[in-house]
């Protein structure tokens, strides 16, 4: 904490009274600056340590942990540079997820998006719709004060996946939300030539404090409809997924609300009892 000099005597200067050096409350001009610095130095330890805390309250560092396994397989080894996630399988010869959070931040809506590209590896075989398990956990969200919270969970799927005989194949995405033990239905989005979408809503209820995010994902190459030939040698397929945790402000008690109905009645019955004494 530091108090400029400058702006000391400047606002000790509109008490001035006359050439005498004291101000109208009997505080001398020229001693003021001395008192307040001297007062300054005995600000007690406890004062200074709980002012550093408050600074950094606001920090916070995301927990983000992010596992994939392949469907009938077992789970994969996932290496991760800033908020990207890359794996392989033999089904796959490169898995990328995008995952960006705003849980570093209270904030009123608290959001947690995966963005995934996925390549195909070899001539890979339809007929057993290989796909992927992917859960995505974000445990370092904080909400700002409420009793319940709006969940909404979101999948996109933006492309197919070609052939070997130039047909189109499906990629599948199929994912929920989790928030402290309450789960959103599943959405499903199946994309060929047409990018599809779908979204799910749940509500949270009560809300924590502090919370986390789950994002349970099953993600899969279906082949065309009436087609069981292989799709071509590496074929990327992406799509996202997106959840938002919106707190709910609480509503004020009843009593509150009388109170505040009654203020208004209060003060005019005392403008209707002065107009009554005059």
């Amino acid at each position: 904490m530091c108090v400029r000099p400058d702006k000391a005597v400047g606002s000790i200067a509109e008490y001035r009274s006359g050439s005498s050096g004291v101000g109208s409350g009997g505080v001398n001009i020229e001693e003021f600056p001395v008192m307040v610095f001297s007062t300054l130095r005995r600000a007690p330890a406890a004062f200074l340590a709980a002012a550093a805390l408050l600074a950094s309250a606001g920090r916070s560092d995301a927990a983000i942990v992010v596992s994939i396994s392949e469907i009938g397989g077992g789970s994969l080894a996932v290496s991760q540079t800033g908020n990207t996630y890359t794996a392989s399988s033999g089904s796959f010869s490169n898995i990328t997820l995008t995952v960006n959070s705003n849980s570093a931040t209270t904030a009123v809506t608290g959001s947690l998006s995966t963005t995934y590209n996925i390549t195909t590896a070899g001539n890979l075989d339809l007929s057993t719709m290989p796909g992927l398990t992917i859960s995505v956990l974000d445990d370092a969200f904080k909400s700002p004060g409420g009793g319940s919270g709006s969940l909404t969970n979101s999948v996109g799927a933006s492309t197919g996946i070609a052939q070997n005989d130039g047909a189109l194949g499906f990629n599948q995405v199929i994912a929920s939300t989790s928030v402290a033990g309450t789960t959103t239905p599943n959405a499903t989005a199946i994309a060929d030539a047409t990018p599809s979408a779908a979204f799910t809503t749940a509500t949270v209820t009560p809300l924590p404090g502090n919370y986390s995010i789950q994002q349970l994902i099953e993600i899969k190459a279906i082949p065309a409809t009436g087609s069981t030939d292989a799709i071509a040698d590496s074929q990327t397929f992406s799509g996202t997924i997106g959840s938002t945790l919106r707190t709910n402000p609480v509503p004020a008690p009843a009593s509150v609300v009388l109170a505040a109905l009654a203020l208004p009645v209060f003060g005019l019955r005392r403008v209707i009892r002065r107009k009554e004494t005059v």
